[in-house]
């Protein structure tokens, strides 16, 4: 929808930019039909309104220019916004997982750890947990920002589980 609408407003924009010139062109011929005007005059007067003209094209590309920066800042702004929503959830799923799974994981194991397969399994589960909280605009825009959404959410999974082993810094947070 507002795909639809930026593109609307744009081609308003870009045909009112090739009328308007024209229209200023054609208003100013008939006052150039004096008839005491040499060819010397007359090449003048045409000249100021061609600049003019360009004139006021450079400035309506040049609004147009500036308009598409700021939306994709607004873009880059909500594709923030959608990472950093992600990776709060990845968090909380991690310690979800944690609570609920691994330590009856670990106990069920005569070594205390967790095997590659259950591994692989948990794996699974932070993906599909995570993307279940994950609000369906902020997935929606990161899919169409092509951010790997799956390889994030299990990057931030291994950070905050090194970061809960260890009680270091927290590496997403710089991310964020």
């Amino acid at each position: 929808m507002k795909k639809t609408i930026k593109l609307f407003l744009t081609i308003l924009m870009i045909v009112v930019l090739l009328t308007l010139p024209t229209i200023a062109l054609a208003d100013g011929a008939q006052e150039v039909a004096a008839p005491a005007a040499n060819g010397v005059d007359l090449l003048i007067q045409y000249g100021v309104q061609v600049a003019a003209t360009l004139l006021l094209t450079l400035i309506g590309v040049l609004g147009t220019y500036v308009t598409l920066q700021l939306g994709k800042n607004t873009n880059l702004k909500n594709i923030n916004d959608a990472q950093k929503e992600l990776i709060r959830s990845a968090k909380i799923t991690v310690g979800e997982l944690q609570q609920t799974l691994v330590g009856d994981l670990k106990a069920a194991n005569s070594d205390g750890k967790l095997t590659k397969q259950e591994i692989a399994q948990l794996r699974t589960k932070l993906v599909d947990k995570t993307v279940e909280k994950l609000s369906a605009p902020a997935y929606a825009l990161l899919s169409a920002a092509s951010v790997d959404i799956n390889a994030m959410i299990l990057g931030i999974g291994d950070s905050w589980i090194n970061k809960l082993k260890n009680g270091g810094e927290d590496v997403t947070e710089h991310a964020a």
